[in-house]
């Protein structure tokens, strides 16, 4: 895994979600939730991790023309993660994951890697996780180093970093958030065109959505005008 630095004054995130969320602090988002939100833990909280009040104004949002945050994100992959690297063509994840962890909660019901039985992603997935709040103890993600080893480490950053990692192939997950504070992030995946296979079967677990350009993915080619 490896951490990398983006401009946060550029490619503001945690500005446009203050903005959505009409709430001057992130950390502070579940002081104002007028629900009792309680995810099951282990795989029957699959899907029913990403529907609380404020996962619903993300997503509305984003799914209705959000421009700002859609110019910011493919600014980040471009910018950074292509830079980073050296590719002028790559499939990315069409919308980032939105994710929420509420104190006394996780942002994923599951310790799993991406590849498994129950998300069924594929292969040739690099994984990104972007930190919108502070993400640090209980409130990041942790990750074993090599598939298989369970040595699990902290992926802790602050806002203006990101991760990449080998999230289809690691095992990882969260810990209780036992820190009073709310933590917000979001993830998503590439892969190197020339990794892409548009035969690949399954469907995502969530969305049911085809691995495919145009569905899960989509594009971005440096070499064409207007990209």
């Amino acid at each position: 895994m490896l951490k990398l630095n983006y401009d946060k004054t550029k490619f503001n995130f945690d500005e446009l979600l203050r903005e959505c969320f009409q709430a001057e602090d992130l950390q502070k988002i579940h002081l104002n939730l007028n629900e009792k939100y309680f995810v099951p833990d282990g795989v029957p909280g699959l899907g029913k991790d990403t529907d609380s009040h404020y996962h619903k104004l993300f997503y509305n949002k984003l799914n209705n023309g959000w421009s700002e945050l859609t110019d910011a994100y493919h600014g980040l992959i471009k910018e950074v993660i292509m830079k980073y690297m050296k590719v002028d063509k790559l499939v990315y994840q069409a919308k980032p994951t939105f994710r929420i962890q509420y104190p006394d909660g996780k942002a994923i019901s599951t310790w799993h890697y991406d590849g498994d039985e129950n998300h069924k992603h594929p292969p040739w997935e690099i994984n990104v996780q972007v930190a919108l709040t502070e993400m640090k103890g209980d409130l990041c993600t942790w990750i074993e180093t090599v598939p298989g080893l369970k040595d699990y480490k902290p992926m802790e950053m602050d806002v203006g970093e990101l991760y990449i990692f080998n999230g289809n192939k690691c095992l990882h997950g969260n810990k209780v958030n036992k820190t009073g504070k709310t933590r917000i992030s979001f993830d998503f995946r590439v892969v190197p065109y020339d990794r892409y296979n548009p035969k690949f079967e399954k469907m995502s677990a969530t969305k049911n959505q085809k691995f495919l350009l145009g569905e899960y993915y989509d594009l971005i080619d440096l070499n064409k005008s207007g990209e």
